[in-house]
């Protein structure tokens, strides 16, 4: 009901690492991180964290210099799962408070055609910048979390990068939408074609990203 926005969650026992991907106050993509969301439960439970707001180096066209990330508290998030599809999403962020429900998003049917590259991706070398990729059968639904020219927290995503042989390739779009609030108006995001990704996968752990 609420298409245009969403959140990533990666979870390593009972901690979940949420990258939360939204709009500023003038519509622009940004994004929060609560990376200690922790007491979730393997189908069912409840985390909660404190989110993040990250800002740092202009990404495109400078080698990236991880000393210049600054990291702010934002707020807090709290995620109740009902079971592995649904669940309640609490946060406050700026004196504003929502409870909204959330599902699985469906990409794509059957399974993966070996790897299932599913996780967060980072280069450890660069910590500050990241890529949260979610994989359904051949199909990779990636987000990518870097900075604008002026350091702020911006995100892009490939909707649709489709795995052929240890890998996959998809148009990148940037997204504008309404301010995050106690409502969200769907009809008012826009999408625009910005580029390409191309991830290529020496393992399951290791690969390439060229844009």
């Amino acid at each position: 009901n609420e298409s245009g926005w969403g959140i990533h969650f990666t979870q390593r026992g009972n901690n979940v690492f949420a990258a939360w991907y939204t709009y500023d106050t003038v519509g622009d993509p940004k994004w929060y991180v609560a990376s200690n969301c922790t007491g979730a439960g393997t189908n069912s439970g409840t985390c909660s964290g404190s989110l993040y707001e990250v800002s740092g180096p202009t990404f495109f066209g400078t080698t990236f210099n991880p000393n210049l990330v600054s990291v702010a508290t934002a707020g807090s998030l709290q995620v109740n799962f009902t079971n592995a599809n649904s669940a309640s999403m609490s946060y406050t962020v700026g004196g504003q408070s929502r409870t909204v429900a959330i599902v699985r998003q469906p990409l794509g049917s059957g399974s993966a055609p070996g790897v299932n590259y599913t996780d967060l991706w980072w280069n450890p070398s660069e910590s500050g910048w990241g890529m949260a990729m979610a994989q359904q059968g051949t199909n990779i639904f990636l987000a990518w979390y870097v900075y604008d020219g002026t350091g702020k927290p911006m995100w892009y995503v490939a909707s649709n990068c489709t795995v052929s042989g240890a890998g996959c390739t998809g148009t990148l779009y940037r997204t504008t939408g309404p301010p995050f609030g106690p409502t969200f108006n769907a009809s008012a995001v826009q999408a625009f074609s910005v580029g390409s990704a191309t991830l290529t996968f020496s393992d399951a752990n290791n690969g390439t990203l060229t844009y």
